[in-house]
């Protein structure tokens, strides 16, 4: 996944943080919490995993839990 891709973060943010981790924060609360993310895999070039990016916004907002069901 790209960081560059407004339209992916957009998707990110509705559906992964507030479609699958239930999250009612605000859409800044969550866009803050995307960029970290993207700041933290920075490391990794252009092409983030997805898998890993959609695990660390799960920590960061402590609901590792709702992956298990």
């Amino acid at each position: 996944m790209a960081c560059s891709d407004s339209g992916e973060l957009d998707r990110i943010r509705e559906k992964w943080c507030r479609g699958k981790l239930g999250l009612p924060h605000t859409q800044g609360e969550l866009d803050d919490a995307i960029k970290a993310v993207c700041d933290k895999m920075s490391a990794e070039g252009g092409n983030k995993s997805r898998v890993t990016f959609y695990y660390l916004l799960a920590e960061h907002f402590g609901k590792l839990d709702a992956l298990a069901g």
